[in-house]
């Protein structure tokens, strides 16, 4: 099969991590695999480089401009003619609209989509659902609880659930300590993690990975408080980073897969969440802790007792077996070869 994977910002978040992983698996498989940016720039541009993949660039960054959406649409279709990809897999909104748009004048492809993000539908999509709903050949859902979201929002027909699968990680050791994944942002609630409970983490220590807008003002508030936080900014080597704690934070106020919880259970590293929907048939009470949505105090004091638990190695162990159990990158790819092969097939 010929395999294109379109992407308009080729950055560094779990959708990105997802399509790389696919890719590697799929030429591994015998498969010829493109790739499609709408920008030079990110880092996924330097792994797809990295990794000897063929790359094309079409700008994606306008969906007002009329002149600006035809000359992308007249791009792509151009491209799947000369290269005919028989499936093209994308991730957000506006490539699988490109892709649509493509397919109405004529560009013959099959269209996968996965979504990774609950909020990809407001009142402006509605008129356009019928359009999504008849040219997308597959969706797919990367949970139980994002394909009840996709139907709950009118997508009903050809949605697939596979799981997101996470690279192993393998640290050679763990300390007692706390770690936090992710961006930096308000709906991820490190920032407010952190606010909440700077006298209770004053004597723990803190591995703080990622980066964004709230880097600054969590630098600062480390410091004003003389906590023993470290914050690592973007992650390269995550064997390294989690062998700094034992058990991950993970403060976010909606989540839809994180993929950053994968690779906690890969290192055999269990999970304190808040009870988020999407993570109730995933951290169940034996790798990991729900509590109380908001209550950021409560958070902490679970999750540093899990730290000092004389039943760590359990929720240690069981932790590493959901992963191999469910949410390899083996499995995942296995999983979406077939649906491709099926979908190729139609």
């Amino acid at each position: 099969m010929k395999i294109v994977y379109l992407l308009e910002n080729p950055g560094g978040g779990g959708a990105e991590e997802y399509i790389l992983n696919l890719a590697l698996e799929a030429r591994e498989s015998g498969h010829e695999v493109c790739f499609v940016f709408g920008s030079d720039e990110g880092l996924l541009v330097d792994k797809v480089r990295d990794n000897h993949f063929d790359l094309s660039v079409i700008p994606m960054k306008s969906s007002f401009d009329p002149t600006k959406v035809t000359s992308s649409l007249v791009k792509l279709k151009k491209y799947i003619s000369e290269y005919k990809p028989d499936i093209i897999h994308t991730q957000m909104l506006r490539e699988q609209s490109l892709v649509i748009g493509a397919k109405l004048f004529g560009a013959k492809v099959k269209l996968v989509r996965t979504f990774h993000r609950l909020d990809q539908f407001n009142g402006k999509m509605k008129p356009l659902m019928p359009l999504y709903r008849k040219y997308t050949d597959g969706y797919i859902a990367i949970n139980e609880y994002m394909k009840e979201h996709l139907a709950d929002n009118g997508i009903k027909r050809n949605v697939y659930v596979i799981h997101n699968g996470a690279t192993e990680v393998n640290p050679r050791q763990k300390k007692k300590s706390l770690g936090y994944l992710g961006r930096l942002t308000d709906e991820k609630g490190i920032k407010s993690f952190v606010t909440a409970n700077a006298k209770l983490l004053a004597d723990v220590s803190f591995s703080i990975g990622g980066d964004g807008e709230e880097k600054v003002e969590l630098e600062k508030l480390v410091a004003k408080n003389n906590l023993k936080a470290k914050l690592y900014g973007q992650i390269t080597d995550k064997d390294a980073f989690f062998a700094s704690f034992n058990v991950l934070v993970l403060p976010s106020v909606t989540e839809a897969l994180p993929l950053v919880v994968l690779e906690a259970f890969s290192a055999g590293t269990p999970v304190v969440s808040f009870d988020l929907p999407s993570l109730r048939t995933l951290v169940d009470g034996e790798n990991g802790i729900l509590v109380k949505q908001g209550d950021y105090k409560k958070l902490a004091k679970v999750a540093i007792e899990l730290m000092n638990s004389k039943n760590y190695k359990k929720y240690s162990e069981q932790a590493r077996e959901t992963y191999l159990h469910g949410y390899t990158i083996t499995k995942m790819w296995y999983d979406t070869e077939r649906l491709y092969a099926k979908i190729k097939a139609k």
